[in-house]
């Protein structure tokens, strides 16, 4: 089971900077405004060891009536991750101990780009479709602390102590969801196409990065019911989301972050985490796909409109294929499914602190267990 009371409390912080930041920023006193705020930690995953935050200036429009941003991200930190491959690049099949599998890492990400609307959406008061550029920097250091740890066992893989990643990223995003504060619920659609290119010779001979990734995401929200409202107080509304993500990379040396992540302009679990219940970090194929499909029924708010409970059920979809550049062997593709169930709670419209349990379908763990037990914060996907 994790636990995320430290993030809970810092993200709230954040959070609230954040609202600050984009109050001003509405207002017209500021065209500074915080995003993509992110809190990390270790040690039982209970204590802050880093954070991520972005910032974006509003410049001068292009064109008449749409929203021309730069923005800068930063952030890293002293956190765990976790390896699931033998000395010969194949994917682990069977019992192991968190000694093997885990290990520390330093990580320190950074991006600066532009975001260029292309189409308004007069109703919400943002950009509807966009085209973005990034240039990227990603940093990590491992430490090895036992000598049973595989990713420092594993010699065919250059970045298995430290990685030095530059790249650029462009693509276009499409966004039209909106959020209910009084009821805490979501609808519309968001949607992004983009391409990352970290080549070789633009300054990635540590760790030897030599990489193209595409990715496909979209998230669709649907509110199904909201109950009459007492002291303008949410009493039960329902609505329904659904998560799609496919990511294929290409290259001489593929990063072991790329194979375990799905890209875009935000990097999420690979697909291991993605389908709950199975282990993060494992099937950390070329191509990856995952589709996951959310019930979910809020209320009624406790004493406050902004602190509201909350129960959902979930359907969870992958795949896996095109095996690992530098395995050793041919490797198979496959899918993996899951169900479960879980209950969060939405703190002051900031802070979703979640608790579910996911049990595998199709596929197995990697351990054979025959579920997962989890807990975190922020709920949305």
């Amino acid at each position: 089971m994790r636990i995320a009371i430290g993030r809970a409390v810092l993200a709230v912080i954040l959070g609230i900077s954040s609202a600050a930041a984009y109050a001003q920023s509405t207002r017209g006193e500021s065209r500074w405004s915080l995003v993509n705020e992110n809190v990390r930690t270790n040690w039982f995953d209970i204590v802050p060891s880093g954070a991520d935050l972005g910032a974006q200036y509003l410049l001068p429009p292009f064109a008449r009536g749409l929203d021309t941003f730069a923005e800068i991200d930063v952030g890293g930190g002293y956190v765990q991750n976790v390896f699931f491959r033998n000395q010969l690049g194949e994917p682990l099949n069977g019992p192991y101990t968190t000694a093997q599998t885990t290990f520390n890492q330093s990580e320190f990400l950074g991006a600066i780009g532009l975001r260029q609307g292309l189409l308004f959406n007069a109703g919400l008061g943002k950009n509807r479709l966009e085209a973005f550029g990034f240039y990227r920097l990603h940093y990590n250091y491992d430490y090895q602390s036992s000598p049973e740890q595989l990713v420092f066992q594993a010699s065919s893989f250059p970045d298995r102590t430290q990685i030095l990643s530059n790249s650029i990223l462009a693509g276009f995003d499409y966004d039209t969801i909106r959020y209910d504060l009084l009821h805490k619920v979501r609808r519309g659609t968001y949607a992004e196409l983009s391409a990352e290119w970290g080549p070789g010779f633009l300054f990635n001979s540590i760790g030897q990065s030599d990489y193209l990734r595409f990715n496909l995401t979209s998230k669709t929200f649907r509110t199904l019911y909201t109950s009459d409202v007492a002291r303008r107080m949410n009493r039960f509304s329902i609505y329904a989301g659904d998560y799609f993500s496919a990511d294929w990379a290409t290259g001489s040396s593929i990063p072991i972050f790329v194979m375990q992540t799905f890209g875009g302009r935000l990097l999420v679990d690979g697909l291991g985490q993605a389908v709950r219940g199975f282990e993060e970090g494992g099937w950390d194929t070329n191509f990856k796909a995952v589709n996951s499909l959310e019930l979910r029924a809020t209320g009624p708010a406790i004493y406050l409109p902004s602190i509201v409970p909350g129960l959902f059920v979930f359907f969870d979809s992958g795949y896996y294929g095109g095996g690992y550049a530098r395995s050793a062997v041919q490797e198979n593709g496959g899918f993996l499914a899951s169900v479960g169930t879980g209950a969060y709670l939405v703190t002051i419209d900031l802070v979703n602190i979640t608790l579910y349990i996911a049990f595998p379908v199709y596929g197995k763990r990697i351990d054979g267990a025959p579920y997962e037990i989890a807990t975190f914060f922020h709920l949305d996907f």
